[in-house]
């Protein structure tokens, strides 16, 4: 059976990263720890798998892209705007000559050493992502859809980067929108704010209540699905009946309020408003059609590859560090029209 680093490391008593230092002459570890880990390895017999020597170089050839969270056992979620990034970031990986590997959540360190991940996309990072971690302590190169933690921020790498829409614009555009269409009185469906996307929208919604002097009342759904959706839309509308619109962050809170409305007795489109902050095909072909934002995901997923392959050609310049925005597209449709 071929020995791996995780058995370099058990014979040699340290962890998988200071075996994958002491192998490739990189961080900080004393000589005696070097030396007893090359003789581990020595004992041991231990050839390195020639798919990790892009970590001496910081030059692998493949590229790997994690979603996170994306929920249950796939890797992937059920939703086009996904689909649409992982086939932007593929194409572009494939047009510079890299392959493009979509990675589980809970790969150890060892697996990531063994297909030598140097650098990555994270999409929608919480910052407990092993790969993450993995990454910033190794020296790798980053790049995340969506900002880290802000507290995590300070512990980065000079070889950090991020590519991202303006949630805060995107806000915006949903509000105005639904309060243009003679809605006055609007609330805010999203997921739990770990996610930057999600907190800077429920950030822009409180300052646009400050501004308007309008309240916007914020629930929040855990799992995004139709049925905790609908009760989501039910409590919220229980508890605050002069609601009469809905800025929601993802496709199964808008599809889920059409349900819960209309279970009341109000028409959709025209007696309530809906407008979901990220456009898929399921909420175009849905009836009534949602208005929604298009966040171009294809272009995210590009542009994320693209900044892979900048972090690849020293110097990096401030101009060249600077995160990547990508624009947003508010289509409009049905489920914000006024009755006649």
């Amino acid at each position: 059976m071929r020995v791996s680093i995780a058995d370099v490391a058990a014979r040699a008593g340290v962890s998988i990263t200071t075996v994958s230092h002491a192998l490739n002459g990189k961080g900080r570890i004393t000589m005696s720890t070097r030396e007893r880990v090359l003789k581990a390895a020595s004992d041991l017999g231990y050839v390195a798998n020639p798919n990790a020597a892009g970590l001496r170089t910081g030059q692998s050839s493949l590229f790997a892209i994690q979603i996170s969270p994306s929920g249950g056992n796939s890797l992937v979620p059920n939703s086009s705007y996904f689909n649409d990034m992982l086939n932007g970031a593929s194409a572009e990986a494939l047009s510079a000559g890299h392959p493009l590997v979509v990675l589980p959540r809970e790969l150890t360190e060892s697996e990531l050493i063994a297909l030598g991940i140097t650098r990555a996309i994270v999409v929608d990072p919480i910052g407990t992502e092993p790969l993450v971690q993995f990454l910033l302590e190794t020296g790798g190169t980053l790049v995340t859809i969506g900002r880290l933690p802000d507290r995590m921020l300070p512990q980065s790498p000079s070889r950090l980067f991020f590519v991202d829409n303006d949630a805060h614009a995107v806000a915006r555009t949903a509000l105005s929108h639904l309060q243009s269409a003679g809605y006055r009185h609007p609330a805010v469906l999203t997921s739990p704010t770990s996610v930057s996307f999600f907190r800077d929208c429920v950030d822009e919604a409180r300052a646009w209540a400050a501004r308007t002097g309008c309240a916007v009342p914020i629930a929040r759904i855990r799992n995004e699905n139709e049925s905790a959706a609908r009760r989501a839309v039910a409590a919220l509308l229980d508890a605050h009946p002069e609601v009469d619109s809905l800025f929601t962050t993802s496709e199964a809170g808008a599809i889920g309020a059409v349900s819960v409305v209309r279970q009341r007795g109000w028409v959709v489109p025209g007696d309530f408003g809906i407008v979901a902050g990220n456009d898929t095909s399921l909420l175009r072909y849905s009836s009534p059609s949602i208005s929604a934002i298009d966040l171009h995901p294809d272009s995210l997923g590009r542009a994320a590859v693209r900044r892979l392959l900048l972090a690849g050609r020293p110097p990096v310049t401030d101009t060249d560090a600077a995160p990547t925005v990508i624009g947003h597209t508010l289509r409009r449709r049905d489920s914000t029209r006024r009755s006649s």
